[in-house]
């Protein structure tokens, strides 16, 4: 091995430079064309290495990397050629070509083997003509794309119109189902206050009767005793020593007594029944059975009855005390209403007033009150106040007051439907308005508003055509 080496080694041999004669011109010759030559061959790999480097997806790879080992042995050849000039290194100098050499026939044997690849690669004509049929190909699915888009934008403003048709669609129906609502609401608060009427009208005609016979009665009994009494007086005298029977009978029955006593005890009775009167004309009046068609009123005198109505609620309870009643009444002319419905809804906003107090008074002590004011606004319009201290009413919910069903009271306390029906008689029948001014922290507050004369054009659903639109449902 070391002899191997050695040879290798070995300057025995004679310099190249010897074969050009040592002419410097000539030597100098063909060492610097060997050197330009060998500096081209480096710079030719160098450059395949950068395109490789930046085309990754270039093919055949391998043949590449061939191509730049056999390049750059041979710059290495030609720089041996300079070298051995001056030193007689054969040896490496035919080492190096036999790299050369190898490396040449195993590129030449990979290019043998990848030239039907090669051959297979399409010409300029064909990549011209491939290229012509995907700007075909890319010009089509442009189109389409174009049609396609234009479809699109079709069938976007066709479902534009269709929502926009079924939204129309739907708050119609919306309004006609709330209109539904109002309407059903209304029928069955009618219903139940005509039922109503008619049974506070039959029970006062019962008990106005009899009272009335009574009361009728009393003048004559009063006239009657007294003359009883001024009988006994004159027997008296005249026989001022009764027998031991009348004197014991006189002093049984405290004589002295019953004639101070009977006289105040028929006032005391004709008063009863003069309250009882009053008390079924009040019946009477919030009942109306006949106010199917306007009438004028006497507002005041509505809101008395429908309070009587109430007085048993608004009595002292286990957890409140009596509900007070403040009234501020103005002077007002009569009013053109349907008073049997507006009577409900003076009833169904008191109600709720004594309601929202209970509640109130159950969660902390209140001295519990409601304010009832009356003033002319104008002259065509009257304007009512209903006041109560009771729980209060979250603005959030100030829109939805007068929905069908919807109601603030617990499960079993309500149904929704009496400021519902009050809405649609204070405004749709009477031509009126309502409002609830109310508030955390504040008293709740219904302010109606009514005409004096009610408008030609008011619709109105009378009691008749409530009983046949009842049954139409």
């Amino acid at each position: 091995m070391l002899t191997i080496l050695g040879s290798v080694l070995a300057v025995n041999f004679m310099p190249h430079g010897m074969c050009y004669l040592w002419k410097p011109g000539l030597v100098w010759l063909h060492a610097i064309s060997d050197l330009a030559i060998a500096l081209s061959y480096f710079s030719i790999p160098a450059m395949l290495v950068y395109f490789v480097y930046k085309r990754k997806d270039t093919p055949f790879l391998k043949v590449f990397i061939l191509f730049a080992a056999f390049i750059i042995l041979c710059g290495i050849g030609h720089l041996m050629e300079v070298w051995t000039l001056w030193h007689p290194n054969y040896w490496t100098t035919g080492i190096e070509r036999a790299a050369t050499a190898l490396v040449s026939v195993y590129t030449a044997l990979q290019m043998a083997t990848l030239l039907p690849q090669f051959l297979s690669l399409k010409t300029a004509e064909e990549l011209e003509a491939i290229n012509q049929e995907l700007q075909q190909e890319i010009a089509e699915r442009t189109s389409i794309e174009i049609a396609l888009k234009h479809l699109n934008e079709e069938l976007e403003t066709r479902v534009e119109e269709r929502t926009a048709e079924l939204s129309q669609t739907n708050e119609q129906l919306q309004a006609t189902l709330s209109e539904l609502r109002g309407t059903q609401a209304q029928l069955i608060q009618g219903e139940k206050m005509s039922s109503l009427g008619r049974m506070v009208a039959g029970v006062s005609h019962e008990i106005n009767n009899p009272i009335s016979f009574i009361h009728g009665n009393l003048t004559y009994a009063t006239e009657y005793l007294q003359n009883l009494l001024e009988l006994v007086t004159l027997y008296q005298q005249e026989v001022p020593q009764p027998t031991p029977v009348l004197k014991e009978k006189i002093e049984t029955m405290d004589l002295e007594f019953v004639r101070e006593d009977a006289l105040k005890l028929l006032k005391s009775m004709a008063t009863g029944t003069r309250r009882i009167r009053n008390i079924v004309q009040s019946l009477r009046t919030f009942a109306n059975l006949d106010e199917a068609r306007v009438k004028s009123v006497n507002l005041h005198h509505s809101l008395d009855s429908v309070l009587l109505m109430l007085q048993n609620r608004l009595e002292a309870t286990s957890h409140r005390g009596a509900i007070a009643i403040a009234k501020e009444y103005s002077q007002l002319p009569l009013v053109e209403c349907y008073p049997q419905n507006l009577n409900q809804v003076f009833l169904d906003i008191l109600d709720n007033a004594v309601d929202a107090i209970d509640e109130r008074a159950e969660q902390q002590p209140i001295e519990p009150l409601i304010s009832i004011s009356t003033r002319l606004n104008g002259d065509n319009e009257v304007e009512l106040r209903i006041r109560n201290n009771g729980a209060f009413i979250p603005c959030s919910i100030h829109s939805k007051l007068f929905d069908p069903f919807f109601t603030t009271k617990s499960v079993g306390k309500g149904v929704g439907l009496g400021l519902t029906t009050s809405y649609q008689v204070v405004v749709r029948q009477h031509g009126g308005r309502i409002e609830c001014n109310c508030g955390e922290g504040k008293d709740t507050e219904f302010v109606l508003s009514l005409p004096i004369a009610i408008a030609p054009r008011t619709v109105v659903v009378t009691a008749g055509a409530r009983k046949e639109l009842s049954r139409a449902c």
